[in-house]
C-alpha cells in the first residue's frame, strides 16, 4: 500500500505549496487566549496551539464584517518529517502582520527565538501617536536584530494617514 512518503519529494512539495497558497500571504498571529475569548476559529478550548494564524487582507477594500479566515499549522504538527519538509516553506510563504508594536513584541515572546529567526517578511502598523514610545523603539530594534541575525528580508512599516491628522 502506498503512503504519502512514497511520493517523490517534488510531488510532496507541490502539495505543500497548495496547502500554504492563500489569496493573501499575510497572516496575523492571534494568541490562544484571544482566540478562545473571541471564539476564533470556533475555539471552544483554552488549550491548543500557542497562536492561531488569521489571514489578513491588507487592501482597504476588503469586507471587515466577514468571519475571519484562518490558516492552520496542523500540517506541521503531523509528524517530524512533514515538519522538517514544510517549516521553511511556511515561513517563506507568509508575511507576518502586526497591528501594533506592542502586539508584535508580545507575539515574539510567545513564538520563541527559533521561529523568529525563520520569519522572512513583516508588516507592521505604527500609529502616529505612539511612534516614539518605548514599545515602538523596542519593536524596531527587534526588527533590526532579525535582519542581521535571522532570515528577515522584507519589512513594511505602515503609518496610517488617519493617525497623522
Amino acid at each position: 500500500m502506498a503512503n504519502f512518503f512514497s511520493l517523490s519529494q517534488e510531488l510532496r512539495n507541490m502539495i505543500y505549496d497548495y496547502v500554504f497558497d492563500k489569496a493573501t500571504n499575510c497572516v496575523e498571529p492571534v494568541p490562544r487566549s484571544v482566540a478562545y475569548y473571541r471564539q476564533y476559529p470556533k475555539s471552544t478550548s483554552h488549550t491548543g496551539p500557542h497562536c492561531y494564524l488569521r489571514i489578513v487582507h491588507t487592501e482597504s477594500n476588503q469586507d471587515q464584517t466577514k468571519q475571519p479566515e484562518f490558516t492552520s499549522l496542523s500540517l506541521l504538527r503531523t509528524n517530524r518529517q512533514i515538519y522538517t519538509e514544510t517549516q521553511a516553506l511556511f515561513y517563506e510563504k507568509y508575511t507576518f502582520y502586526f497591528s501594533s508594536p506592542r502586539f508584535m513584541l508580545d507575539t515574539f515572546k510567545v513564538i520563541g527565538r527559533m521561529a523568529l529567526r525563520k520569519i522572512n517578511s513583516i508588516y507592521l502598523i505604527i500609529q502616529y501617536e505612539v511612534i516614539s514610545n518605548d514599545d515602538t523603539i523596542r519593536a524596531l530594534q527587534s526588527i533590526s536584530h532579525l535582519e542581521s541575525h535571522g532570515s528577515l528580508r522584507t519589512v513594511q512599516i505602515v503609518l496610517p494617514a488617519s493617525s497623522i491628522a
